[in-house]
């Protein structure tokens, strides 16, 4: 259904909302998460926003903040993701890895 679907789509509008939503779903699975680059202040009408985040925290967690993103009420588009390990200062493997993850969500009015 249509109707159904618009309330999946970004409003402009909701920009602090959306930005609100990812820190809280960082904070819920104990991520530290930095927003690298987005253009949710020029987006309008019938485009497209971009949001790069680098996130770093546990893989289980990180794999669990992946699935509430695309459990989200927001239609986000994951365009890139990569994985990396973390090491420690004398080079030995850490629990933690670091999320480098590029998204877009179309924009309705």
């Amino acid at each position: 259904m249509v109707a159904d679907f618009d309330k999946f789509i970004f409003k402009t509008g909701d920009e602090l909302m959306l930005i609100t939503f990812l820190e809280t779903t960082s904070a819920k699975h104990k991520l530290t998460q930095s927003i690298n680059s987005s253009n949710l202040d020029k987006v309008s009408k019938n485009t497209i926003a971009n949001i790069s985040l680098t996130l770093t925290g546990n893989y289980t967690d990180i794999l669990a903040y992946i699935a509430d993103l695309e459990a989200s009420d927001y239609f986000i588009n994951i365009l890139q993701l990569e994985l990396t390990p973390v090491f420690t200062r004398d080079g030995q493997p850490s629990p933690d890895v670091t999320l480098n993850i590029v998204t877009e969500l179309y924009v309705s009015e």
